[in-house]
């Protein structure tokens, strides 16, 4: 009868530590790469140009990719400024929310599939003025599935039109 005591406590404390460490089901999926990147563009300035935001491993419901820069009119008349997302869409485009802001101004609130197309021009520059664009795109929380393993690098488009003269 020890015998039998003694295997049965010894195949349950050889089980044990398997009951207790579980493996994940499967591994953890990498993030979203995204980048948003911005350059000078005829008559206007961007200070800094390039990189203006990127995250690496972007996931539903964490921290944002954000970045700004400054926009300088180097013309002597005032502009206003037209954007756009390039290059043409991707599959993802529909997940990832975007906001475009100038200092307390939103310019562009919405998903990036919406600005992939041209936004109305919503920021003036006066001769030779100067404004802040910042940019923050993030993955909603209640995004479950199609982000994973995606790479996205966006251009901002900046493009100037001119204002009559008075």
């Amino acid at each position: 009868m020890r015998r039998i005591a003694f295997l049965v406590g010894l195949g349950a404390a050889a089980t044990a530590p398997v009951t207790f460490a579980r493996l994940p089901a499967r591994p953890e999926p990498h993030g979203m790469a995204l980048s948003v990147l911005v350059n000078r563009s005829g008559p206007l300035d961007v200070r800094p140009a390039g990189r203006l935001a990127g995250f690496g491993d972007l996931r539903p419901g964490r921290a944002p990719a954000a970045g700004s820069t400054t926009v300088v009119n180097e013309t002597g008349q005032p502009l206003r400024l037209r954007f756009r997302a390039m290059p043409p869409a991707d599959r993802a485009d529909r997940l990832v929310r975007v906001r475009v802001t100038s200092g307390a101004h939103t310019l562009f609130s919405g998903t990036l599939d919406v600005l992939r197309g041209w936004q109305p021009p919503r920021l003036r520059l006066a001769p030779g003025g100067r404004a802040p664009l910042s940019v923050r795109a993030w993955l909603p929380g209640e995004v479950r599935t199609g982000y994973e393993s995606r790479r996205l690098d966006v251009a901002l488009e900046l493009v100037p039109r001119w204002e009559p003269a008075p």
